[in-house]
């Protein structure tokens, strides 16, 4: 009776298969986290319809005269309204808000509380550095620049055949997106002056009781109104041209 040799064990042979499972294990977590980070980028918004919304060219340029209205002086900015007859005035450290005979009234926000990914840090900040790596440095430049690429972002634009990064990058401005679109907007309207760059939410001739304005002046300082009609209101409170004339009528005070 014979008996087969044992055979030895190989080192190389076992260092060997290790190495394929470790690199079979990477790479299928790599494609997992590739396939998480593109479904949730796809699906950051949920199925808001304003997650379709990007910024659109201001057709009506045409300002009217607000100036026989009410002029307000708050957080180192001047602006009017075409509403008159104020009949309730609420000064906040964050907020101040104004109420009018007819029932309109208008929140204006400090600028000084602005608040996006960029506020709490410095402008030579690593993690600011780190995030233009993440979205890149064009939107980390200025306030304006990073809510123009937020509201420019698309859950759709989400691909499986575009880098983990890039799906991170459309993942997290599609986010912050859903969260600074007002409710019920129908439009967002892009805005431009000598002195002013922003936007505009929703159209006065399809949301009747409410419009919110998002600008920057010549030193990125968010200028934030909220303007809203009478409550039950079925007509605008607020034509496009009323809108342009109150967006022409902002400038700081000393």
């Amino acid at each position: 009776m014979t008996t087969k040799p044992k055979q030895k064990l190989s080192w190389k042979r076992v260092g060997i298969a290790l190495l394929i499972v470790f690199v079979g294990l990477w790479v299928l977590n790599s494609i997992a986290m590739h396939v998480f980070v593109w479904y949730e980028a796809k699906h950051s918004a949920g199925y808001d319809p304003r997650s379709a919304l990007t910024p659109q060219a201001l057709a009506d340029h045409r300002v009217a005269d607000v100036s026989d209205g009410t002029t307000i002086n708050r957080y180192g900015y001047s602006f009017c309204v075409p509403w008159a007859n104020a009949n309730f005035t609420k000064d906040f450290n964050s907020v101040t808000s104004i109420g009018f005979a007819d029932g309109s009234h208008l929140l204006f926000y400090n600028p000084a509380d602005y608040i996006d990914l960029l506020t709490p840090f410095s402008k030579g900040g690593t993690y600011r550095k780190e995030l233009g790596v993440l979205i890149g440095d064009q939107a980390t430049r200025t306030h304006f620049n990073l809510l123009s690429a937020e509201l420019s972002s698309l859950p759709s634009d989400a691909s499986l055949f575009y880098s983990r990064r890039s799906n991170a990058r459309i993942m997290m401005l599609s986010t912050m997106k859903s969260l600074k679109i007002p409710s019920n907007t129908t439009a967002i309207y892009s805005i431009g002056t000598p002195t002013l760059r922003g936007f505009q939410f929703d159209d006065s001739s399809k949301s009747p009781t409410f419009i919110k304005l998002v600008l920057f002046d010549e030193n990125d300082q968010a200028i934030e109104l909220d303007l809203h009609g009478p409550r039950g209101s079925t007509q605008p409170a607020l034509s496009q041209e009323q809108i342009n004339g109150i967006i022409a009528s902002i400038h700081p005070v000393n």
